[in-house]
């Protein structure tokens, strides 16, 4: 298993045993680009494999930025004779958030309005499989949407929140299933969400989806209705909570 210390990432045994470090300060600090200091963002398992994917965030003068980077660590080569081994997949700009395919065959990579798919290479490329515009946060880090993966790899869905989502009337959340095939990708369903983080969650088979749905806006959080709603994708039938 990984995990993190302090800014460091580190590694230990399932039975507890061969605790490691994978990723420490002088890594980062290698890592450093156009004068900015560059911190660990977020890492998981390339599945299949004993890498290790992970990207990185730039800390600016207004804060932390993610650097949409990608990068993997080899964590079987960490022993005391032998150095990690480390690869930049994407470097800054030209990758971003990121989630494996189950095989481990494919990589979404998600910017602040785009989901780009390609293999585990780094090859095949296909950007924008869908563009979504950008959510406003007022002052907080750019909104990345989440992609699931189907369980086989063939397709993703993904949940993206109005453009504002302060705006009123609420706008709507719009659910999009993303083919892995080449083809374009489909407008599934529109919910009134509550747009909060995590708001929408779907089943480990996207056959179901679940939301915070809105009954009512007010001025204060005891003034607003919420309802669970479960919806089943493909014809639409539901059960509220």
């Amino acid at each position: 298993m990984t995990f993190r210390r302090a800014d460091e990432l580190w590694m230990v045994n399932s039975d507890g045993m061969g605790e490691r470090e994978l990723l420490g300060i002088e890594d980062l600090e290698a890592l450093e680009s156009d004068g900015f200091e560059v911190r660990l963002n977020r890492f998981e398992w390339v599945p299949g494999t004993h890498t290790v994917a992970f990207n990185t965030r730039r800390r600016l003068e207004a804060g932390d930025v993610l650097a949409d980077d990608l990068r993997l660590v080899e964590a079987d080569t960490a022993d005391a004779e032998h150095p990690l081994e480390q690869t930049m997949l994407l470097p800054p700009g030209e990758g971003g958030e990121f989630t494996y395919s189950p095989d481990g065959s494919q990589i979404a990579v998600v910017t602040a309005g785009d989901i780009s798919l390609l293999d585990a290479d780094g090859a095949n490329r296909r950007d924008s499989v869908l563009t979504y515009a950008p959510v406003a946060m007022y002052g907080e880090d750019d909104y990345y949407v989440k992609p699931v993966w189907a369980a086989d790899g063939s397709a993703l869905m993904v949940a993206v929140p109005p453009p504002d989502p302060d705006a009123r009337p609420l706008q709507h959340t719009t659910i999009w299933r993303i083919p892995t095939d080449g083809s374009s990708a489909e407008l599934v369903m529109t919910i009134n969400a509550l747009p909060v983080e995590d708001g929408v969650s779907f089943s480990p088979l996207l056959s179901y989806v679940a939301y915070g749905e809105v009954l009512q806006l007010g001025e204060t959080p005891d003034a607003v209705q919420v309802q669970l709603k479960v919806v089943r994708l493909g014809n639409g039938d539901w059960q509220a909570y």
